[in-house]
């Protein structure tokens, strides 16, 4: 096996980056070129060994598509991942930090995945997989009795008060 970095431009301008040590970048294209040491924005890893690509969340609330209950993925950058021979993804995982991890096959994620119609000019198109369809891998033992659902349900009751 060769292990070697990916570098690739979508048709919207959406550039990814995949080093040689698997760590996967995302640079959006933008009119204004911040003065940044690193245009890139770190998304997740690919292993190249387990033909996995993991995507690392901080927050349920970022991680989720809240209105129907999804996540969200780079769709060009796994279908590339996924075609090309040299790279083979074989399986997706959600990463939560000392919580929870969820996994789906990528046959699996392109069957059930959906796109949402949206102008999507400057940003990468995403393909969104419905929580239900993952499987629940690891959970951590203080969260053993908390589902995902029950977590966003007291955001959102939290952010509901916040509004009225």
């Amino acid at each position: 096996m060769v292990i070697s970095p990916l570098k690739f431009t979508d048709k919207e301008g959406v550039s990814y980056f995949i080093s040689a040590g698997g760590v996967v970048f995302i640079e959006l294209p933008t009119k204004k070129k911040k003065k940044v040491k690193n245009l890139y924005r770190k998304i997740g890893k690919y292993d190249f060994y387990n033909k996995t690509f993991i995507k690392y969340e901080k927050l349920y609330e970022n991680a989720i598509f809240q209105k129907l209950g999804a996540f969200g993925f780079p769709y060009h950058l796994l279908k590339k991942l996924h075609t090309d021979k040299n790279y083979g993804l074989e399986k997706v995982v959600v990463e939560f930090p000392d919580m929870e991890l969820y996994t789906i096959t990528a046959d699996k994620l392109f069957e059930k995945g959906f796109f949402l119609n949206y102008k999507n000019k400057g940003y990468e198109v995403r393909i969104y997989v419905k929580i239900e369809e993952f499987e629940k891998m690891y959970i951590h033992p203080r969260l053993k009795e908390k589902t995902i659902k029950e977590i966003l349900g007291k955001y959102e009751r939290k952010r509901r008060r916040k509004v009225r």
